[in-house]
């Protein structure tokens, strides 16, 4: 029986936003561990969540995924911030997508398509461009985060050229997940 892999499509936007994660940090009056908050060197968006594959089959699906390769580069533009399901239930701490949000959609839509069959469950989810920066610790029974400073936070646009899209390995540690990447798809 051979070994499966966690993995997922997404692209590495990680030197962005070391300055904006630890400013954002402080409009949310948390208690110390009620935010997982992720560090600037692991930030990705992620394009498609694949889950557990057998590795039998990540040769397979990083040859579906050279049709990538031909679309064409792109600059998205990060601006506004968010919460995930709502601001009085908490789950996810994001940052939003402003210019580039139809061509992240399409890239998002042909990498769906070429990786549907690896999808460990098979529900379509509608796609909303955006940055996961935190989530609320699982581990915690009842937290009352008060997300209005959050959900009005104001920076200035990050520009950010999209010039290459990633297979990616996440293994599970108890520091947080670590990521390796197992294919690169240049845009032309």
């Amino acid at each position: 029986m051979s070994e499966s892999k966690r993995v997922f499509v997404g692209i590495d936007i990680s030197r962005k936003f070391l300055q904006l994660i630890p400013m954002l940090k402080t409009t949310v009056g948390e208690l110390e561990g009620d935010i997982k908050w992720i560090s600037g060197k692991n930030l990705h968006l992620t394009l498609s969540f694949l889950g557990n594959i057998d590795e039998s089959k990540i040769e397979m699906l990083i040859s579906n995924l050279q049709e990538v390769k031909k679309l064409r580069k792109f600059t998205i533009s990060v601006n506004g911030t968010g919460i995930f399901p709502n601001p009085s239930n908490p789950k996810v701490f994001w940052l939003g997508i402003e210019d580039g949000y139809d061509e992240l959609s399409d890239t998002q839509n042909i990498v769906d398509e070429l990786s549907f069959e690896y999808k460990e469950t098979q529900r379509e989810e509608k796609f909303i461009p955006h940055i996961t920066i935190g989530r609320i610790n699982s581990t915690k029974k009842s937290t009352k985060i008060d997300v209005t400073t959050f959900l009005n936070a104001v920076y200035s646009p990050i520009e950010i050229p999209i010039n290459i899209v990633n297979l990616y390995e996440s293994r599970l540690t108890p520091d947080g997940p670590r990521y390796k990447i197992l294919a690169e798809f240049p845009l032309s």
